[in-house]
């Protein structure tokens, strides 16, 4: 969700797009955002995950909650569960960790060798594959609830 500006997010929970469409656009701006070449912002945040400083933890309340409640909206949707659904956390680790995995593996790090086959991998590929990876988990938990 970095350098992901939470007035767009905003605008896509509170489009008119079906939930699955939501989720599907929330996926493919976060994926052309986490690959792009030169982004500084992806090392700092691999650098304060293993070594946190106060700038961390400023950053989650001031910044990364907005997001997270946003992102806890939409997913809620697509799964058909209330927010506060604890089904709902799970369902947000499962569909936003691949992403943030790409800052590990991206275009500047060196990552391990089966990380960095994912990175080099189309992006519209990668897009496709986690959309609807995403989409048939949070269908199956959906299925599971009724």
């Amino acid at each position: 969700m970095m350098g992901l500006n939470h007035y767009i997010i905003i605008e896509l929970v509170e489009s008119t797009y079906s939930p699955e469409e939501k989720l599907s656009l929330l996926l493919e701006t976060l994926l052309h955002k986490l690959t792009e070449k030169d982004v500084w912002h992806g090392k700092v945040f691999i650098r304060e995950l293993f070594s946190p400083s106060e700038h961390l933890l400023s950053f989650i309340e001031l910044t990364g909650m907005r997001k997270f409640f946003l992102i806890r909206k939409l997913i809620s949707q697509v799964a058909g569960l209330e927010e506060n659904d604890p089904a709902v956390l799970p369902c947000i680790l499962s569909v936003m960790t691949p992403c943030m995995m790409l800052i590990i593996a991206g275009p500047n790090t060196q990552a391990p060798e089966p990380l960095k086959n994912i990175a080099q991998m189309p992006l519209h590929d990668l897009i496709e594959h986690f959309k609807k990876f995403s989409l048939a988990g949070l269908k199956a938990i959906s299925q599971s609830k009724s």
